[in-house]
């Protein structure tokens, strides 16, 4: 084969694969520049969702108790994902002596955080799992899925017995820990968490990310 023959044919094969590879590539770029406007617009809506809350938190030092838990109110009716961090700010314009408001606030609060939970939670499978040849955990599992229940939790709440095995099999587990899809699922790993602290305070439930969607519309608590 002459020497031209080898080049042509290796130009060629090279056209080939670059007209494949363009396609591929094209679809790769277009994607993450979508993922980069979105994460953009999202930054975006949250900087703005900052600013008019703290333009109305500005205006707390001058209110009254009652337009205090207005304002509890309506950040958890508005602002939605901003409800876990507005009683700090609004305990931080009351007077330290002033324990009667501060109280109707917290119960205010508490109420609020409490809709969303059993609202965010409701559309979610909650699984827990323990270690089977431990009666405590057992124990423990049912008592929190009694709890739950009371508490108003709607969700389907299921019972998952391990082996010792099986746990040990899963990642980095020390302690008894929440896993839940990070970047699909925050929202309500952290209410689970919230609402966790409150029925069963007994025990810390950490978050950890499970890694992967492989249990869609499920968030774990693994006991151990």
């Amino acid at each position: 084969m002459r020497k031209i023959d080898v080049i042509d044919c290796i130009s060629g094969i090279i056209g080939a694969l670059g007209s494949a590879f363009i396609p591929v590539f094209l679809f790769i770029y277009t994607q993450n520049i979508e993922e980069q406007n979105r994460q953009l617009q999202l930054a975006q809506e949250t900087q703005n969702r900052q600013l008019q809350i703290a333009q109305m938190t500005s205006q707390l030092y001058k209110a009254d108790c009652q337009q205090k838990v207005d304002y509890v109110t309506f950040i958890s009716t508005q602002f939605p994902e901003d409800i876990s961090s507005t009683l700090p700010v609004v305990n931080s314009y009351l007077k330290v002596s002033d324990k009667k408001c501060e109280d109707k606030v917290e119960k205010e609060y508490n109420k609020q955080i409490r809709n969303k939970s059993i609202q965010e939670l409701e559309n979610y499978e909650i699984r827990i799992y323990y270690i089977q040849e431990y009666t405590e955990l057992q124990e423990m599992a049912t008592s929190i899925r009694n709890k739950l229940e009371n508490y108003g939790v709607t969700s389907k709440i299921n019972m998952y017995p391990k082996s010792q095995t099986w746990f040990n099999k899963q990642i980095l587990l020390s302690n008894s820990v929440i896993f839940y899809e990070k970047g699909v699922e925050d929202q309500a790993g952290k209410l689970l968490q919230n609402v966790l602290s409150k029925i069963y305070p007994q025990k810390v439930f950490k978050l950890q990310d499970t890694g992967n969607s492989s249990s869609k519309n499920a968030i774990s608590i693994m006991l151990k």
